[in-house]
Parts: C-alpha cells; sequence; structure tokens
C-alpha cells in the first residue's frame, strides 16, 4: 500500500516513517488532501514508538509519500505545523504533523512592481520565477518546466504588485485569467515547474456499482453563474504633474468599456439567463485590448461560451489496484469512467479531490466532476431528471422485481468488498509489545500496545532464537506472563485478530531473564 518516508533536510538521508508490510514503523494516523486547483497537504499522527516522535523541525523535515507497488511518488513537502504534545483522554501521546506540497516553496519570494507587456504567458511566467529564484536558497530555485497555456494573441500585459508572493501572483496574474493548473516536480537535477492546461490521464479502473463502488453522490451547483457581463479593456495611461513641476505617468481608471459600441451601454445581458436566475453581474478585465469593438467580440464570446453551473459526484470505492497489479490506481487529476444504472448515471468524470487515509485505505473519499454545464446543459438535465423520475414512479413494481433479482446476484459481491475491507482493518490492529523481567524470578511479562484500530484478541508467542515460536494464550486484554523453564534471552512477539482475520505479527521484543 502506502509507504511514508521522512528526511531532516533538503539532503538529508530519508528513514521510513510508516511502512506498507507488517514488520515496519506504523504511523497512528495518516490523511493526504489532494485537489486539482491547491498543493497537497499531508497530516500524520505518530506515537512515542514512531521514528518521527521527537525528531520534526518545521520547515526543515521533509515527508514523501509513495506506492512502491505502482513505483509512483504520491507527495512531497515540508513540515509546516508540528503538534509536539498531543494526549488522548486514555492517556496516548502523539506527535501531529502537517506538511505542504512542493509548491509551498512559491510562498517564500515576493515579486518585484513591474510592467509586462509584449511578452508571452511563458515567457511572463519565466519572468516570474527568476524574480523568485534571485531570492532564495538554491532547492528552493525553479527551473521552467511544461508550459502549454497561452491566449489567443500569446501575449500577456500584466502588472505585479510588490507586497504579493509568488505562488500568489501566478494564481493571479496566470492561473485566474488563462486556466490551467500548475504543479512542480522534483527531478534529479531540482524542481522543475509545470503550467499546462490540464494535469490528466485516463484510468483503466472503472468505478461501477457491484463491482468497487460504495456510494455516489451527484451535485448540480448553480452558484458561480453570472447573467450580466461588464467587459473591461486596458486602463488609460495619464499624465500627472506634482507641485514641484514634476511630470509622471501612471495607469489608473477609466479603462476602456464597450458604451461606444454597444448603443451606449457597458453591459452585455443574457436575458435567457436573467430570466431564471435572476441580474447577477460580473467584471471581466482583458488589460490587452485597447479597440472597444474587439472588447465586444470578447465579452460576447465569453457570455455565450460561460458554462455556470458545476456538476460534480462524491464517491467512496474500492480501490481494485490494491489487489490487482493490472489495474490503475484512483489519482486525483485523472478521468475515471463512473457507472451507476440504478441513477441512470454513466459518464468520464475527472477526479477533482481525493483524502487518502494512508493508514486504512477502505476510508478514503474523492470527488469527481466540476464539470462546468451550460445553461442548456443544466436545464436538459434538470428536465431529465424529471422525467427520469417520472417514468420510475410508473414503473415501480417491475423495478423492484428487478431489483431483487439484482440484490441477489450482488450479495456475493457485497461480501466479497466486506470481507476485503475487514482484512485491511485487521492489518491497521498490528499492536507493538513491550517486555519485562524481574532479577532472579523465572518470569516474563509482557504489555501489548494496541495498534491503530483495537483489536478483539491478541496470541503472544515466545522463542530464544527467533526461528522456533512457542504460541501463549490467545488473550482479549493487554497484559499476560510467560514463564520460562531456565535463564537466557527471550523474544516475544504478538498478532492481532479482529473480525476473524489476523494482522501481521509485532516487531519481536527482548528481554534477559536471569536466575
Amino acid at each position: 500500500m502506502y509507504r511514508i518516508l521522512m528526511r531532516q533536510g533538503w539532503d538529508g538521508s530519508e528513514q521510513v516513517i510508516h511502512s506498507e508490510v507488517g514488520d515496519g514503523p506504523r504511523l497512528m494516523a495518516a490523511t493526504l488532501g489532494k485537489a486539482v486547483d491547491t498543493y497537497d497537504t499531508l497530516t500524520v499522527s505518530a506515537d512515542p514508538t514512531n521514528p518521527l516522535y521527537g525528531t520534526v523541525q518545521p520547515l526543515q523535515t521533509f515527508l514523501r509519500v509513495v506506492r512502491p507497488d505502482k513505483h509512483r511518488q504520491l507527495f512531497e513537502g515540508r513540515v509546516w505545523t508540528y503538534q509536539p504534545g498531543d494526549m488522548a483522554t486514555d492517556g496516548t501521546l502523539t506527535n501531529v504533523v502537517v506538511a505542504m506540497g512542493l509548491e509551498d516553496v512559491l510562498h517564500d519570494s515576493i515579486q518585484p512592481f513591474a510592467e509586462y507587456h509584449d511578452i508571452s504567458p511563458r515567457d511572463f511566467l519565466a519572468a516570474l520565477i527568476s524574480a523568485h529564484n534571485a531570492q532564495v536558497e538554491s532547492w528552493k530555485q525553479v527551473q521552467l518546466g511544461v508550459v502549454n497555456v497561452t491566449n489567443t494573441t500569446d501575449n500577456v500585459y500584466r502588472y505585479t504588485d510588490d507586497g504579493t508572493d509568488t505562488y500568489d501572483t501566478i494564481q493571479d496574474k496566470l492561473v485566474s485569467r488563462l486556466g490551467g493548473e500548475i504543479r512542480i516536480r522534483h527531478e534529479e537535477d531540482g524542481l522543475y515547474l509545470d503550467y499546462m492546461t490540464e494535469i490528466a490521464e485516463q484510468s483503466n479502473q472503472v468505478i461501477r456499482l457491484a463491482s468497487n463502488m460504495l456510494s455516489l453522490t451527484q451535485k448540480l451547483d448553480p452558484t458561480a453563474i453570472f447573467t450580466v457581463l461588464k467587459p473591461l479593456g486596458k486602463a488609460a495611461d495619464r499624465t500627472t504633474t506634482d507641485d514641484d513641476g514634476n511630470s509622471s505617468t501612471e495607469t489608473s481608471t477609466p479603462r476602456l468599456t464597450i458604451e461606444s459600441v454597444n448603443s451606449g451601454s457597458p453591459f452585455l445581458r443574457d436575458e435567457a439567463l436573467i430570466a431564471e436566475f435572476g441580474i447577477i453581474t460580473v467584471a471581466q478585465q482583458w488589460d490587452d485590448v485597447t479597440d472597444a469593438t474587439n472588447l465586444l467580440s470578447k465579452g460576447k464570446a465569453m457570455l455565450a461560451m460561460q458554462k455556470p453551473v458545476k456538476d460534480q459526484v462524491q464517491i467512496t470505492a474500492a480501490d481494485l489496484s490494491m489487489v490487482n497489479g493490472a489495474v490503475d490506481d484512483f489519482v486525483c487529476g485523472n478521468y475515471n469512467r463512473i457507472v451507476n444504472p440504478l441513477v441512470s448515471y454513466d459518464a468520464n468524470r475527472r477526479i477533482v479531490t481525493q483524502d487518502l487515509d494512508l493508514c486504512d485505505p477502505s476510508q478514503s473519499t474523492m470527488a469527481a466532476g466540476d464539470v462546468m454545464l451550460t445553461h442548456e446543459q443544466y436545464t436538459r438535465q434538470i428536465t431529465l431528471a424529471a422525467k427520469t423520475a417520472e417514468a420510475r414512479l410508473a414503473s415501480t413494481a417491475s423495478q423492484i422485481s428487478s431489483l431483487n433479482n439484482k440484490v441477489t446476484d450482488l450479495t456475493g459481491q457485497a461480501g466479497t468488498l466486506a470481507e476485503s475491507e475487514k482484512a485491511l482493518k485487521a492489518l491497521r490492529a498490528q499492536p507493538t509489545v513491550v517486555l519485562s523481567a524481574e532479577a532472579g524470578v523465572l518470569q516474563i511479562e509482557y504489555t501489548i500496545v494496541a495498534g491503530a484500530v483495537p483489536a478483539d484478541t491478541y496470541t503472544p508467542e515466545i522463542s530464544m532464537d527467533q526461528n522456533d515460536w512457542t504460541p501463549g494464550d490467545t488473550i482479549s486484554g493487554k497484559t499476560g506472563k510467560f514463564y520460562p523453564s531456565m535463564a537466557g534471552t527471550y523474544y516475544v512477539r504478538v498478532k492481532a485478530t479482529l473480525d476473524g482475520y489476523d494482522s501481521p505479527y509485532s516487531p519481536a521484543a527482548r528481554v534477559v531473564v536471569t536466575e
């Protein structure tokens, strides 16, 4: 499944803090949040037995998440916040750590005040990166990677603010206006920044009812809609003179509008949208447009092409890649076909957010969609839903009969999924063991430290050479004793049993018994 590694400093050696195999260290909890429109966030909790506990240095400790079976890295970033002393009601001590993705380093520099014109989006981004690199340490310096976002003229006109950091400048001056997505990737020769229209691939894993779909909820959200648009072009330049007679040119409002070519009105209206949603006015700026007719054309195109209604589905699904290496895993940004015949849903949707539970993958969730629907598509979908509801009401009896047959077929598959979830849960129940022996007494006392999930029972084993293991009595408590027949060095290990499934054995603990 997932492996999490820690290193101190950018060039430090890595240490495993969460292993995908049973005999390695384990975290109490680990959640990775991913979204296509921002950088990743990793939150982990460690108890005193974990190598992370007590060793974290904010901004200097780095964490990395990989899936060894897929040879793929899911996350790399630096620790941002750290809670060194967190005690639960049962007395359990934990360290809670939050790490941000590598894109966070772009917050460490600010841009100078500057004016850019007659420059392509790629060259503008290169200028922003150059200013960033001049201010930060060598490991934070970034090279320009894949850039394929542009506009119709391949030319931008921008001002940068000397109070805004590089990440926010990129988001404001490029992403929010031209679209696209950014990411920083760590290659052998340093960091690279990609700016692409879409960072995505098509997955071969279908999310299908009766196969791996556990839940699906569809939502239509029209809150981003606008019905009236005010197009704005380049701001007018004006010359001002101070009291000493010094003149200067400054850029300020008013901006170019469409009044001269739009019957005296600066606004464009969509009467069909107004009739349904009312008057909702927004303004859009085009800093590189200096002609009113051109501005009118851009405004009309934007109003006609707007897709104001979001279509999103919330999904919980079993990741079949965990048991079949030929199946793609779920990757935020990639496209998956989603099929649920019971709600007439069959669409190829992009995973736009993911919350990965790295300790218990069965609890991971994701959202697919954020597909922006046009007004016509929105109306058609609402109409189709209404017609579908009517049809279902008219054929309730036949559907119930059909569903009864389907339920019979699904019972076996649902049972298989349930058993898989139990097996995954048992992995989290892997315990640790603490030993003690009183001098001169042939007795070993052991204390079991429960894993991330409490188990039903525990089975201890004892050995002198870690080859021949003798099982002890299965217990439901957390303490017990062995009575060895002679003095010597002994090892004890414990496995947990939960819902009929066994966890891996704990790492063997060592104790010396004297007569």
